[in-house]
């Protein structure tokens, strides 16, 4: 409901790549609530190396592979 009142003209497609997102994005922000600034900053290199080198990149956290996927 909260991704879809933000993008009220938004096809069916496109909401749910935004839903998507928004769903990663809120459980990402609940895991890193728990790490400290070296866990926090691991993931975020994991993640990053999963968005830039996908073919080559093996992700090792969980939040990682969900990128990934």
């Amino acid at each position: 409901l909260l991704t879809a009142m933000c993008y009220p003209n938004a096809a069916f497609p496109q909401l749910r790549v935004c839903c998507d997102f928004m769903n990663w994005l809120f459980h990402l922000d609940n895991i890193s609530d728990d790490m400290d600034n070296r866990g926090t900053a691991s993931t975020g290199v994991d993640i990053m190396n999963t968005l830039w080198l996908p073919e080559r990149y093996r992700p090792v956290t969980r939040v990682g592979k969900m990128t990934k996927e």
